[in-house]
């Protein structure tokens, strides 16, 4: 029983500890967002990753930002600007070293990622493809057109009717 209460304890401070472990985050954020409006751009996040004071304290958080501006990054979903979420949840990530379930999970990502970017090379060489051919196809229509065209209004024995002066009877 006491072996029971002691792991429910030791649940119980991990637990706290990551709760203490964000709200720290998101005062971090808060106090980043220079503007105020919710989120952070790069010249903020570089801006305040750059004060001395505050590498110090990330330090003590186990998070290394030597590169802030490839952090920025990693934690951006592509509109240029960390939400608070983003932040805290790309921050989280970071802590400590990484685990080789981590680097496993992003080397599969990476060979997916690669596969995909191969099929789409090669639809986007078959797309080429047809696009030239459909070029082609429009360049002798019009060739023909003009060509058709050219004799009907030459030729003395034609009547020239509407649209239709490249036809005989």
């Amino acid at each position: 029983a006491l072996a029971a209460a002691d792991a429910e304890l030791a649940v119980h401070m991990k637990m706290k500890q990551k709760q203490d472990y964000i709200k720290a985050l998101e005062q971090f954020f808060e106090a980043a967002d220079a503007s105020g409006d919710g989120v952070l751009t790069m010249e903020e996040f570089t801006s305040i990753t750059s004060d001395p004071h505050v590498v110090t304290w990330l330090s003590l958080m186990e998070i290394d930002i030597s590169e802030a501006s490839e952090l920025f990054l990693n934690m951006d979903s592509g509109d240029g600007v960390v939400s608070r979420d983003e932040f805290v949840r790309g921050i989280s990530h970071m802590k400590g070293q990484a685990r080789s379930a981590d680097l496993f999970t992003l080397q599969l990502g990476q060979h997916k990622l690669k596969g995909f970017v191969t099929e789409l090379r090669g639809d986007l060489q078959a797309l080429h493809g047809a696009v030239q051919k459909i070029e082609s196809l429009v360049n002798a229509a019009h060739k023909t057109q003009l060509s058709n065209q050219s004799q009907c209004s030459s030729s003395p024995d034609t009547a020239a009717v509407g649209d239709f002066t490249h036809l005989r009877v």
